[in-house]
């Protein structure tokens, strides 16, 4: 196509016109920012704080945070406990400044103000570092003053008579960047139980011990009942061993308490191995390791993979299957090798498998349709596949195991009653898969 003067001359008009248009649209919106700031200087001595407050939140609410922020701003320089409140719920910024926002508005008597200032700074501080007790006590005081209708905040009352303890001198004295656990959210209050013990640090007292506990707490009904109960023994100076799991009222809380007992409960479950060895008189000791190794991977593989378990505490109600089955487990090979195990077994091995292997491969296709998909677990047929073949080598050490300690019933007998225990695990997973249809 031949290119015309005229054609040209219309393509350069078009261009230029494009480019004007979006250099206006760039100047106007980069603009908006500027022209915000030349209205506050414009009307610095006019508007009163309320018409500030009336302007930041016209533009919050229609998604303009950004030019809202400088109304905020100049309502809370007026005074205005609204606009500092908005400037600390609305905003992220650095903790000084958002203690001092929520401060100059509890001052006034906001009770939002101060119950923020008081759950995010003080029953939530877990900090080595930061110490707001005393200061947000001086505020609630101002408050209570203003507003006489705000409530007794008896326990931060408690917490602002017990001298701070300074953090950074505490860590360095004992070197505590490098235990193990620095990082763990109730690493504070772990050490408060140390300390409760008598144990790691010098000079150990019950004031150290609420130190700590006001220091470390992160969840507020559980920092109340701590302090409530650990002023109470400062004031009667008795050193009284802290169990913070005792406090615990957190779905997270419960979880690392139960990961906490469940590793006691390995420790005290490996001596209970060892002491069945020597008791057991088998031909191949080592199978005795074999077992009890295959028995716990599976038990703990189904429980976190297959088992479903759900909600806030699910690690915990995970852990407390898991125990659960190892004690059941030992507790029949107890049995077994006392004799006291009575035949409950119904059908024959082939007829047995051949309904696992249906009722497998129903499962597989069910969840491979439609996964079970709950607050805190996703279960697929993949996870199903993978335990399943966990559970194999777990019913085949089994059956020989069961055969060497009560050599009256035979390996295939055991391999028989494995799979009719592993059917019963069917069952329940068919239940799961009809609840979660709905």
């Amino acid at each position: 196509m031949k290119i015309t003067f005229v054609n040209f001359s219309l393509f350069a008009t078009v261009l230029i016109a494009f480019l004007w248009l979006s250099c206006v649209n760039k100047t106007e919106a980069a603009g908006m920012s500027i022209e915000v700031s030349e209205n506050l200087t414009k009307n610095e001595d006019t508007l009163t704080p309320a018409e500030y407050l009336q302007k930041a939140q016209k533009l919050r609410e229609s998604g303009d945070y950004e030019n809202a922020k400088p109304y905020y701003e100049k309502a809370a320089e007026k005074g205005l406990a609204q606009a500092h409140y908005a400037l600390a719920y609305y905003y992220v910024s650095p903790t000084e400044e958002q203690i001092y926002h929520l401060s100059e508005a509890a001052v006034t008597g906001h009770e939002k103000a101060l119950s923020s200032l008081v759950d995010y700074y003080f029953y939530r501080g877990n900090s080595w570092t930061n110490s707001y007790t005393r200061r947000i006590y001086n505020v609630y005081l101002k408050a209570k003053e203003a507003n006489p209708s705000i409530g007794d905040y008896q326990i931060l009352k408690m917490a602002a008579e017990v001298p701070e303890l300074n953090g950074d001198d505490f860590i360095q004295k004992h070197d505590l960047t490098n235990a193990e656990g620095y990082n763990n959210a109730y690493f504070i209050w772990e050490m408060a139980e140390e300390a409760s013990k008598g144990k790691i640090f010098d000079n150990c007292s019950p004031l150290l011990v609420l130190q700590l506990i006001i220091k470390g707490s992160f969840v507020p009904a559980e920092a109340e009942g701590a302090i409530y109960d650990y002023y109470h023994y400062w004031k009667q100076d008795t050193l009284v061993p802290f169990d913070l799991c005792n406090y615990i009222t957190s779905g997270m809380g419960i979880n690392y308490c139960s990961s906490k007992a469940a590793k006691e409960e390995r420790k005290l479950y490996n001596e209970e191995i060892a002491n069945l060895k020597k008791e057991v008189n088998i031909e191949d000791d080592h199978l005795i390791d074999l077992a009890f190794k295959h028995t716990v991977s599976f038990i703990s593989f189904k429980a976190w993979n297959e088992e479903c378990h759900d909600g806030s505490g699910y690690q915990a109600w995970a852990n407390n299957s898991i125990q659960e089955q190892k004690i059941n487990y030992l507790k029949f090979v107890k049995d077994i090798r006392q004799g006291n195990y009575v035949d409950s077994v119904t059908g024959t091995l082939k007829e047995n498998d051949s309904l696992l292997n249906a009722n497998y491969q129903i499962i597989l296709n069910a969840l491979r349709e439609k996964p079970l998909d709950g607050m805190k677990f996703y279960f697929t047929h993949e996870n199903y596949r993978d335990v399943q073949r966990d559970w194999i080598p777990y019913r085949d050490i089994n059956a020989k195991f069961f055969h060497a300690l009560l050599p009256m019933y035979s390996e295939e007998y055991w391999l028989n009653f494995l799979t009719k225990k592993r059917l019963e695990d069917f069952q329940r997973i068919e239940e799961m898969i009809e609840i979660y249809e709905d």
